[in-house]
């Protein structure tokens, strides 16, 4: 009678706790490495086309780099104008935000019978637990997205050497390799750089459009700050499913809170045919092409992101992932996790006839 050999799922059990431990205590070095890879592996191109065009390593990387820098100051600027400007318009704001509570405080009278005093405890309460939920959730987010400014030099630092020596790293890679596993690293390595770039180009093209519809859409509904909460709506939807709720919440709110009930249908039309759009077509042309994880386990991944790392997690953990499926799948021994994992349109006949010829060739 054969025994059922649970060593292989207990090695990988404790090698992934491990692993999420790593990752948690040494999150203060890790997060600003893994944004500087991802954006070392995104510049490169650009990096090797200056080199065509006759520039020496290190002037091609270092305009790469104040490109980038040029780019996170630019986005930086506009939000922190366009806030000035909702600052400044803070007490009109307030004033109707006094208004409509007027007004709802005396509808709610007349139907429920609480008194205004009990109806404006209540709202404080409720509006402090949101109110405090939607600060520590932005405040969280800009800190992680736009680090402090040592972190960010760190990353800049980070992304400069990654590029300037990338060639090392790749021989490194090789020459830890057996010599008959070679052609397979350099294919795999391949792949994943293949795929980084084309996710995180497809990642900010989606973004763009997305900012684009949400600034025409505001604009024609008459929605609040159409291009601040443009640029602020793009960056969220970094952070998948979750960002694009925020995106839409904040707009809304305020609407609510000023504006009239066209304008609240309007914004609240926008920003949910604009998610509608991006996670039915925008995404899974553009990226779902590139990194192909199916949608159960980038939830997965996007809450265990949250927890380990934050926000930063949320953003660096889905590429993370789509590196592991590539090495499970170049894996003999690990293809089954590439293919749980995975979200590839193929039958199950044909994975089966493929696992087959495989087994067969060796």
């Amino acid at each position: 009678m054969k025994t059922l050999s649970l060593g292989k799922p207990v090695l990988l059990l404790l090698f992934t706790l491990l692993l999420i431990a790593l990752l948690y205590v040494g999150q203060t070095f890790l997060i600003p490495v893994g944004y500087a890879l991802l954006l070392s592996i995104a510049m490169t191109p650009l990096a090797r086309k200056f080199e065509q065009w006759g520039m020496g390593r290190g002037l091609a990387v270092t305009l790469c780099v104040i490109l980038l820098l040029l780019l996170v100051v630019g986005i930086i600027s506009v939000l922190s104008f366009r806030m000035v400007s909702l600052v400044q318009d803070f007490n009109d704001l307030q004033d109707q935000i006094f208004k409509r509570f007027d007004k709802v405080e005396a509808y709610i009278t007349k139907l429920t019978h609480w008194s205004q005093e009990r109806q404006v405890t209540y709202l404080k309460s409720q509006t402090s637990i949101i109110l405090g939920t939607v600060s520590t959730y932005m405040q969280s987010l800009l800190t992680s997205a736009a680090l402090s400014l040592v972190e960010f030099g760190l990353v800049l630092f980070y992304t400069f050497c990654l590029m300037y020596y990338r060639e090392r790293f790749e021989q490194f890679i090789l020459r830890i390799v057996p010599r008959k596993e070679q052609d397979t690293a350099k294919s795999v390595e391949t792949e994943i750089s293949n795929m980084t770039y084309q996710y995180l180009s497809g990642r900010l093209l989606v973004l763009l459009i997305q900012a684009a519809i949400y600034y025409v859409g505001f604009l024609l509904v008459d929605g609040p700050y159409p291009l601040f909460f443009a640029v602020l709506g793009g960056i969220l939807n970094i952070v998948p499913y979750i960002g694009a709720l925020v995106a839409g919440l904040l707009p809304l709110v305020l609407t609510l809170l000023t504006g009239s009930l066209f304008n609240v249908l309007g914004v609240a039309g926008v920003a949910l045919a604009n998610h509608l759009f991006e996670s039915n077509y925008l995404t899974p042309k553009i990226v779902g092409a590139k990194i192909k994880i199916n949608p159960l386990f980038t939830v997965f991944t996007v809450v265990i992101g949250e927890l380990i790392w934050g926000i930063a997690g949320m953003i660096l953990f889905i590429p993370m992932l789509g590196v592991v499926k590539i090495v499970c799948d170049s894996i003999t021994e690990l293809k089954p996790y590439g293919m749980l994992i995975g979200d590839e349109s193929i039958s199950e006949k044909k994975m089966i006839k493929k696992e087959k010829k495989e087994r067969v060739e060796t």
